[in-house]
C-alpha cells in the first residue's frame, strides 16, 4: 500500500512561494498546503520572476478566473524591466512585452 502526501510546506511568501503554494492547492485539493513566511520581510510587491508566464499558468493552467484574481489582488500592471549588470557598455537589456532587446539605441 502507498502512502499519500498529506501536508506539504512550503517555504517563503514571496511571488515564488505564493505561486507554489496556490499551485499546488489548485492542482492537489485534498493536500494541506501551508505557506510560512517570515514576519521580518514586509511585502516586497515586485514579482520580476512572473512577468512572462505568469497569466498563462495562472489563468490557463490553475483555471483562476481572471476577473476575480485581479479584484483581490489588484495587480500593478508591468510592461518591462531593466536589468543592469557591470558598466554601461557591458550588460544591459530590457525584458519588454517584445522579448530582450539592448537598448543602446536608446541612449547614445
Amino acid at each position: 500500500m502507498s502512502e499519500q502526501i498529506q501536508s506539504i510546506l512550503v517555504l517563503g511568501g514571496g511571488s515564488a512561494g505564493l505561486i507554489a503554494a496556490i499551485s499546488l492547492k489548485r492542482k492537489i485539493p485534498h493536500v494541506n498546503v501551508t505557506l510560512l513566511r517570515s514576519s521580518d520581510i514586509g511585502i516586497i510587491g515586485v514579482g520580476e520572476g512572473t512577468t512572462p508566464n505568469f497569466p498563462a499558468h495562472m489563468f490557463d493552467y490553475l483555471g483562476i478566473k481572471r476577473k476575480t484574481f485581479f479584484a483581490i489582488a489588484k495587480p500593478t500592471w508591468k510592461l518591462g524591466i531593466r536589468f543592469l549588470w557591470g558598466s554601461i557598455f557591458s550588460y544591459v537589456w530590457l525584458l519588454c512585452i517584445y522579448g530582450y532587446k539592448n537598448p543602446f539605441n536608446l541612449f547614445f
